[in-house]
Formats: C-alpha cells, structure tokens, sequence
C-alpha cells in the first residue's frame, strides 16, 4: 500500500501539551528495528490490547512510500533484544486524514537514541487515509489553526523516519516493554 505522510517536530513541552489536549485515543508503540529493514512493532491500546506486526518500507519520495504490513504472533522477545528501538505514545488527534502525536520515551535514559533525546521527544505526523489530500501541509496549517506555530517540518527535503533515530537499548526487549508500560499505565 502506498501512504503519503508529513512528519514535524513539536518545538517545546507547551506545543505538545496544547496539541494533544484534546486527543481521542492512545496507544503505546514499541518499535524494533531488525538488520534485514523489517520493523517488528508492539501496539498496546489503552484498553490492553496486545497486537505485533511486522512491517516493511520502501520510500518512493520523502511524501510517498510504500508499507507492506502483516498482523503477527508474538515473537520470541529474546530475537529483539539488542536491536535498534523507538518507542513512544501515541496520541490520535483525528483519524482521517491521521493526525498523531508521538511522544518518544526514554526509561531512565538507557535507549541510546542516534539524534539528541531532547531534540526529538515531541513529534507530530499527519498521513493520508482514505480521503484524498491535495497538500497535507496547507490541511494541517487549516485544521490547527494558531497551533500550527508550534511545528517545525522535519521532511520538506529529506526522508526522516524512527529508523533514522532508532537507539540501542542494552538489555532485554522484556524490561524495555516493563519500562514502557509502566509510563504509558502512570
């Protein structure tokens, strides 16, 4: 399936705190990135419900891509250990197109991020779902209105995706997901 998205940076903790104020629903993302360019992700939604898909990517432009996905068992969590990370809550703010609020999280710093944890915690991305959007960029600046000041564009000229920031997490995948839950549950 191909999916056309926008991804920009929330320029400080008010921004963030004002944009996701009134979200409709969150789940917690725990991403792993494997060697062979699959990415092994754990949704749980707040209701707790446990779902793993593995993911593949291909970018055709820094708007397009291309996103093969496929629901799976949960895997051995020893596989996963040691490997890239990104993890995160989400925050829906409207579902089509979707409009969501990614805030990165950090248990007691020890995800070794490739960019500067700080610089990268607040993320927003708008994606096209099934209506057509001629300018994701000019849609979003409509429907946040004055809030739109709080964003930076991050992929105007480049593909920026969670690979490109992925970290090392030098422990199990089981604590990591332990670590997460305990944020996303407090």
């Amino acid at each position: 399936m191909f999916e056309r998205e926008k991804k920009y940076l929330i320029n400080d903790y008010d921004g963030y705190l004002k944009l996701k104020k009134n979200y409709i629903r969150k789940s917690l993302l725990i991403q792993w990135y494997k060697y062979n360019g699959e990415r092994i992700r754990r949704v749980k939604s707040y209701s707790g419900v446990e779902t793993w898909v593995k993911t593949t990517k291909k970018y055709i432009s820094a708007e397009i891509r291309h996103e093969q996905e496929e629901v799976i068992r949960k895997p051995n969590l020893e596989e996963l250990n040691n490997l890239e990370v990104v993890a995160k809550i989400r925050y829906f703010i409207l579902d089509d197109p979707e409009i969501v609020i990614d805030r990165l999280l950090n248990p007691f710093r020890l995800i070794k991020y490739k960019l500067p944890f700080d610089k990268i915690k607040y993320l927003l991305e708008i994606e096209e779902k099934s209506n057509k959007i001629e300018d994701l960029n000019k849609y979003l600046k409509s429907y946040l209105k004055d809030d739109f000041k709080y964003l930076k564009q991050i992929d105007k000229e480049n593909v920026f995706s969670n690979r490109d920031f992925a970290g090392t997490f030098e422990d199990k995948a089981e604590k990591l997901i332990i670590y997460c839950e305990d944020d996303f549950n407090g």
